[in-house]
């Protein structure tokens, strides 16, 4: 499910038949001797004692997230830009409100 490159992944997701790709940025350092491998979009971590271990238990946490939660939401709650609505007074009589 998931291939490291240069601090990203690729997420492969299946779902009814179509198959897609997300590449996301992630973070790996480590804090007081233990590394630490992180996804911040999806507030997915791990840890473990060598770079390969926390990635591995990273990889785990993901497959666990993906295929627990229904992706199609949690992509668009993430990936997806806010709605924003912003009133104009025109005329300082009546609000009009714009969605963008």
């Amino acid at each position: 499910m998931i291939n490291k490159s240069k601090n990203r992944i690729r997420i492969s997701i299946n779902k009814k038949g179509l198959k897609s790709f997300l590449d996301i940025p992630i973070f790996i350092e480590k804090d007081n001797g233990m590394f630490v491998a992180g996804i911040p979009l999806f507030n997915i971590g791990s840890q473990g004692k060598t770079k390969k271990q926390a990635l591995k238990r990273l990889k785990d946490a993901c497959d666990s997230y993906f295929s627990s939660e229904d992706i199609e939401k949690v992509l668009m709650s993430r990936l997806a830009p806010p709605k924003i609505s912003v009133n104009i007074m025109k005329d300082f009589k009546q609000p009009q409100t714009i969605k963008i």
